[in-house]
């Protein structure tokens, strides 16, 4: 009878390790939204590739999903996906003034509040003609 009960003590102590060693991870979507009249270019590095996007005026360009390990209550930086990012407008006469590299500039929706909890991350970069000159 004890070699049963003890057992059933290892079986749940392994499931509870199983369930807490793996590393938890995170997961989201970026996207900028060109709310200007301007063209602008996206130059991004990302997993050690180089990419550079125009965004037309007026529309939204969905970056796509990042992630990683860690958990998703702990995720506050959007930039900081990118190795290195930078915006610029097309027309050199024009000088964007809000940073895409500050956080602050960058809308955040977090829903996880707990250790663990995986949901999905949202990250907006809104630039509008205010922040251009």
């Amino acid at each position: 009878m004890k070699n049963h009960n003890t057992s059933k003590l290892i079986l749940a102590l392994g499931i509870l390790l199983s369930m807490y060693a793996c590393d938890p991870g995170h997961h989201g979507i970026a996207t900028i939204d060109n709310a200007t009249t301007y063209t602008l270019k996206l130059k991004y590095t990302q997993s050690g590739r180089d990419t550079t996007i125009f965004i037309n005026p007026n529309t939204i360009l969905n970056l796509g999903q990042f992630g990683g390990i860690g958990t998703g209550n702990g995720f506050h930086c959007c930039p900081c996906e990118w190795n290195q990012i930078q915006l610029e407008a097309v027309d050199t006469g024009k000088h964007i003034t809000k940073a895409i590299t500050d956080e602050a500039n960058w809308g955040l929706n977090n829903p996880n509040h707990r250790n663990f909890s995986n949901k999905n991350i949202t990250c907006e970069f809104i630039l509008t003609a205010n922040d251009i000159h």
